[in-house]
This record gives structure tokens, sequence and C-alpha cells, in this order.
């Protein structure tokens, strides 16, 4: 099924009579749809990108309030992922950071938002109703990455910390948060999941 868009344009001839003009511009809305979509998106990984974290996540805590579940916010990073640059070289690098993208995606439920923050440091947005259940998804996760094998350098690990948003805080006190158990679990042995 194809959707059209058409531009109308009135015009009037004499008194009363009028001309109507119909221009489709399918082509040039669905070109705007996907260049948006472009721009909210990671051009390396294909995961979100900061720009829609910015424009969506008061929309995200708005649903999550009404839905009653609470709002997490995960930080992942690549353990110990210069090893894996200067061993390897950037480009190996940068099809880890691709395959990781693919597995994450995989493996967290559709309702979960992953967002490259930047370098090999990932957001995970989860909505749950528990700390139990949220150390549940964490560690499923955790261990995919553990027991994947990538292409070139076979094993990698990471860590996550998170952090509940707290009503009415600033989103970013959360992150902060989140970021602060993410170096707890670098600094307790990496490969852990810590929540606070």
């Amino acid at each position: 099924m194809h959707i059209y868009t058409f531009a109308v344009s009135v015009n009037i001839y004499e008194h009363n009579i009028f001309i109507l003009t119909f221009t489709d511009i399918s082509d040039t809305m669905r070109a705007q749809i996907k260049l948006q979509e472009k721009t909210l998106h990671d051009t390396l990984t294909n995961a979100y990108n900061r720009e829609y974290f910015d424009q969506h996540i008061e929309q995200i805590m708005s649903e999550d309030r009404e839905l009653n579940g609470q709002l997490a916010v995960g930080m992942l990073d690549i353990d110990l992922f210069k090893n894996v640059n200067d061993t390897y070289g950037h480009a190996v690098g940068d099809q880890v950071l691709v395959e990781l993208v693919e597995l994450i995606k995989n493996t967290l439920r559709e309702s979960d938002i992953l967002i490259r923050w930047g370098g090999e440091e990932f957001v995970i947005l989860v909505k749950v109703y528990s700390k139990r259940g949220l150390q549940s998804i964490s560690e499923h996760l955790r261990s995919a990455v553990e027991k994947h094998h990538f292409e070139t350098v076979e094993h990698i690990t990471c860590s996550i910390g998170y952090s509940f948003y707290r009503d009415d805080e600033d989103i970013m006190q959360t992150i902060t948060r989140a970021d602060k158990a993410l170096y707890q679990a670098k600094n307790s042995g990496r490969n852990r999941v810590e929540i606070v």
C-alpha cells in the first residue's frame, strides 16, 4: 500500500470560479522523512544518537509514568576497548561497535531503547517494574555480550551501570548516577552490572 502526499493550492479565477491545483509531493516527503530519521541515528552503528535522546526523552518519561513503570537509565561501556583499537586498528574497532549494537538490539526487549552516547559508551533506556526485573534484564545482556563470538576479536566484555529516574529530577542527574555505577562496575573487576 502506498501513501501519497499532495500539496493543494486554490486560486480565484473569476468571481465564483476557483482553480484547484494538486501537486504530488510524496517523493519529497519520503526523502524528508528519511533525512530526519538519518539525523536521529548514529552513522556508524545505526543506533539512536544523542539528538534522538534530546528530542524524545520527555515523551519517553511521560509514557513510563502513564504505564506505572519505572524508567531505568543504563550506561554500557566496552571493557578495555582501547586494547581492541591498539591491537587490531580502528577499522576493526568500528566493526566491533557495529556487531555489538546488532547484538544488543537482538537481546533487548522491543520497548528498550539503545543510544550511542559517544565512543564505545551507550545509554540504554529500560522500563521496568522492579530492581529485580532490571537486574535480570541487565545480566542477560551482559552475559550475551560475554558469550558472543565477534568476527575478529572473538570475545569482549562490557560493564553496565544503572540508575532509576526519580520523579521531577533532571534526566542528566540520572545519567550521572548511572555513569558512577558504570565506573563502580569497572573498578570492581569489569564485566559486571551495578545498579544504584
